[in-house]
């Protein structure tokens, strides 16, 4: 309904002949603040980033990507990931490693028997260093058509926002982290890699982003400095 003119108004509350006078500008403000208040349109549900669960053109849950706006904490994420990690430090347990990167709710898996029986083995890579190098794969490389960046790029078309969208998947309690162990025991929900690299030659880390897919991912840190790769598999 539109809104009546204040002339209208005005008129309709004009005193009647022998009826105490008012003060009419007292009596207009309220209401025309009211009825200027009722003309806002209401917020199209549509426009919603988040929207309602459904299948995209290939057959994705929709629900199970980031495909809003990166929120302010992890544009700050992504800035201290790469704004100066580096394997410089070889100090400190894996929870401060990846807290220095900006992952304050990333659930770890390290125990501490397989900590200390891999960096006891050779190599020129610290554990500190793998983690950093492992963090810093699985956020820039796409060369997996399964890794993790790979799903998010393929729904977004725009892998800067694919990246930051990660960084936040990956600062949830949600998403795991774990050192896949020398001698593989059932310790529930880590796998030994898909592509069999040796934990003998390769810091190898096991990771599920339960919010994204249910796909596991790996990324292969060489011991010897070598190349690193991630990839994932479902």
């Amino acid at each position: 309904m539109r809104p009546r003119s204040a002339a209208r108004v005005g008129d309709a509350l004009a005193p009647r002949s022998g009826a105490p006078s008012v003060n009419l500008r007292l009596v207009l403000m309220p209401i025309l603040l009211v009825l200027l208040s009722s003309c806002v349109a209401p917020p199209d549900p549509s426009a919603s980033t988040n929207g309602e669960a459904g299948d995209d053109a290939n057959g994705h849950d929709s629900r199970l990507f980031a495909a809003e706006r990166p929120t302010a904490s992890a544009r700050t994420i992504r800035g201290e990931i790469f704004g100066g990690a580096s394997d410089a430090s070889c100090s400190g347990p894996p929870e401060r490693v990846v807290e220095s990167m900006g992952f304050r709710e990333i659930t770890l898996s390290f125990p501490q028997i397989d900590v200390d029986e891999q960096v006891a083995l050779d190599g020129s890579v610290c554990l500190q260093g793998a983690i950093r190098r492992a963090l810093d794969s699985l956020l820039t490389e796409t060369s997996d058509d399964e890794s993790p960046l790979s799903l998010i790029v393929d729904l977004l078309d725009d892998e800067s926002a694919a990246q930051a969208a990660l960084a936040d998947y990956l600062n949830r309690s949600s998403t795991r982290l774990a050192l896949v162990p020398r001698v593989w025991r059932d310790e529930a929900g880590v796998y030994l890699p898909e592509n069999g690299e040796s934990v003998e030659t390769n810091w190898v880390f096991f990771m599920t982003v339960g919010d994204l897919s249910d796909h596991l991912f790996w990324a292969i840190v060489p011991r010897d400095g070598g190349a690193v790769t991630n990839y994932g598999f479902n």
